[in-house]
């Protein structure tokens, strides 16, 4: 037991020396350790990184292509005040003129799950209108045209007042 603690010790001062001087990684170290002693007796390299500490650790870098917190408020504020209603290419030239920044319009400004933060911007058409219609080959029925978004209840409004008559109509059906 004492030969393997100190081992323990000799890794210990290998692996500080390399990762602090020679700035190589967990693998790295375990790999010139692989060299000198038998597979057997190495430390793993969860075992290196514990002793290398925080300077085993990787850095994050910053994304260079975020917005600042006061162009992303500047872009949401506007946005709130126009519901929208500017196109996205004459937002990022007015915020290269006020913020000294270009901006993608592609990039920075699209759906909000998207990574960097973005700013959702609302539909440029007020107004939404959906068209229902059955087709068959004896004719289609009249469209049916609503604002809301279509759930089941609205479905089943849409059949009645215009499945069900059409096929009456045309087909011998008995509902």
């Amino acid at each position: 037991k004492k030969n393997t603690f100190i081992k323990r010790e000799d890794f210990f001062k290998q692996i500080l020396y390399l990762s602090r001087k020679k700035n190589l990684s967990a693998k790295k170290i375990r790999g010139v350790l692989k060299k000198s002693y038998s597979k057997n007796s190495l430390p793993s390299i969860r075992y290196i990184k514990k002793l290398m500490g925080s300077s085993g650790k990787k850095v994050q870098k910053k994304n260079h292509r975020a917005l600042a917190s006061s162009i992303v408020d500047y872009i949401y504020a506007r946005t709130l005040k126009l519901n929208g209603l500017e196109s996205s290419k004459k937002l990022s030239k007015k915020i290269h003129k006020k913020f000294g920044k270009k901006i993608s319009a592609s990039y920075h400004l699209r759906l909000p799950s998207s990574y960097p933060k973005t700013i959702p911007l609302t539909s440029k058409f007020k107004s939404k209108l959906h068209i229902w219609a059955g087709i068959s080959s004896k004719g289609s029925t009249k469209f049916a045209i609503f604002k809301q978004n279509m759930n089941s209840d609205l479905y089943r409004d849409i059949l009645a007042e215009y499945l069900i008559p059409f096929a009456f109509e045309n087909f011998d059906f008995d509902f």
